[in-house]
């Protein structure tokens, strides 16, 4: 039997959770509602619940977000869930009868190709492209992307952003994450159309200044599109095993499920109950607060706007099948892009200190202290990450790959995200290379008739009429 049989085989009211194929709980269907069961208690500590009867809220929080949900048109989650799906950290969810085929064809996630070994010096991916393309067409290439997704053997993970997953070979092959013997080992974050066509060019760039200015950070690499497409950003998974012998079991909690929150209200709250949402798990505190306060520096520093619950998470480690092994960190950064070259988007989602921009040295006093840091000390750290920040998008951006000099919107934003990291620095008095800003041009004077229509719009929104979206990444829920 193949994946695709398991998947049209209809399944009853009752579901298996299954995390490395030791079963997690299970989920039933009464009367409309869904009803959890937890089994394996010696996990539960490690899910964060208390009890068989608490659904762990990273189970819950299973279901796709966005760009995804718009694909998929699925009516509520237990009709996502009900044919069996593969998600992230190697959870697998399937009827109980269906279990063990389903898992000896879809086993755990596991590295097969490393991104290291198929990278250029200037950060390009030099293995091959096998995936979707679009005939030079953003459209096109998104009802491409849209096939694949709907294809039920495709594993599932969430977010606004057009993305594939795919495995990367031993051999450099990048395909699509399908059947059986294509392990997702990695996420390829795909341009967008209009505005958003060098929105994966961006998080490159970011991920790249990321890494040089001395933060742990996903390993990623520039791929080169077909069909005259702008480039596409991959990166690597940390939340599976490296190779064939890891033993490891790893659970990847983003701080929305830690918090028990829905996805949706991944934008509540503030840096610092984050802060208090990892100290809580932390089993190495002085290294994780260190990790944590770099973290919110460093989106600060990149003038990433998108820095919600969802793009922050912890690991869960053990090994083998010890729960006493337990480990807990930090996650290395990820999903980060400079969203100062859209509009509304220079200020940060969650706030510091009731600030969402303006922070300065004594902001980051109060975080170092908050964190148990000394204050002295935590603000030299963020003001030496800024300029790091700063200095690595000029030596970054001086020498952009050919994949991206080839599409002018893609440099231009660049420079634009280059010259907001650039004039931060400035403006908190640190030193920065030489470096030409790229600015906006200004807006012509709007016409007598535009005037009335937007005097009109406000007018609406003020009365509740019409609602005023503020995010840039709104742009990303495209129709398919």
């Amino acid at each position: 039997m193949s994946l695709t049989e398991i998947y049209k085989k209809e399944a009853g009211d009752t579901l298996g959770v299954y995390w490395y194929d030791r079963p997690i709980g299970l989920l039933h269907r009464r009367d409309g509602e869904i009803f959890w069961e937890g089994q394996s208690p010696q996990y539960f500590r490690i899910f964060g619940v208390q009890d068989g009867a608490e659904e762990p809220a990273v189970i819950r929080n299973l279901q796709p977000e966005g760009w995804l949900s718009g694909v998929l048109h699925y009516k509520d989650q237990w009709e996502y869930l009900k044919e069996g799906l593969c998600f992230l950290s190697n959870l697998r969810i399937v009827a109980p009868e269906n279990k063990d085929s389903f898992l000896a064809l879809a086993p755990r996630d596991v590295l097969k190709g490393r991104i290291r070994d198929f990278v250029r010096p200037d950060g390009v991916f030099s293995g091959s492209y096998q995936g979707p393309s679009g005939h030079g067409l953003a459209p096109e290439m998104a009802r491409s992307v849209a096939a694949f997704w709907n294809d039920k053997t495709m594993p599932r993970l969430s977010g606004a952003q057009m993305k594939l997953p795919v495995c990367l070979h031993g051999d450099g092959r990048l395909v699509p994450a399908l059947g059986t013997g294509n392990s997702f080992t990695h996420i390829l974050k795909l341009p967008g159309g209009e505005r958003l066509e060098s929105v994966a060019a961006l998080e490159w760039l970011c991920l790249r200044v990321s890494e040089k200015a001395g933060v742990k950070t996903a390993r990623h690499a520039l791929v080169e599109m077909p069909d005259g497409l702008p480039p596409a950003t991959l990166v690597e998974r940390f939340d599976i095993p490296r190779n064939e012998v890891d033993a490891r079991k790893i659970l990847m909690q983003d701080f929305c499920s830690l918090a028990k929150i829905p996805s949706h209200e991944k934008d509540k709250g503030s840096v610092e109950q984050c802060a208090r949402l990892l100290k809580g798990e932390s089993i190495n505190w002085e290294h994780d607060r260190v990790a944590f306060f770099d973290r919110v520096v460093l989106s600060y520093a990149l003038r990433d706007g998108d820095m919600h619950r969802k793009n922050l998470s912890i690991l869960k480690k053990i090994e083998g099948c010890d729960p006493d092994t337990l480990n807990v960190e930090f996650a290395p950064a990820y999903d980060m892009v400079s969203t100062a070259v859209y509009k509304n988007g220079d200020q940060m989602i969650l706030p510091l200190n009731g600030k969402k921009e303006g922070l300065n040295r004594k902001t980051w006093e109060y975080f170092g202290r908050t964190l148990g840091m000394d204050p002295k000390e935590a603000a030299d750290r963020a003001l030496s990450l800024i300029e790091r920040v700063a200095s690595s998008a000029v030596e970054v951006c001086r020498d952009l790959p050919p994949e991206i000099r080839t599409h002018p919107g893609c440099v231009y934003d660049l420079q634009r995200a280059t010259t907001e990291m650039v004039d931060l620095a400035r403006k908190n008095g640190l030193n920065t290379p030489e470096w030409e800003g790229v600015y906006e041009e200004k807006a012509a004077k709007p016409s007598k008739e535009d005037a009335h229509r937007e005097k009109r719009h406000k007018i609406r929104i003020k009365r509740g009429l019409e609602y005023k979206d503020t995010n840039p990444f709104s742009l990303m829920e495209m129709e398919i």
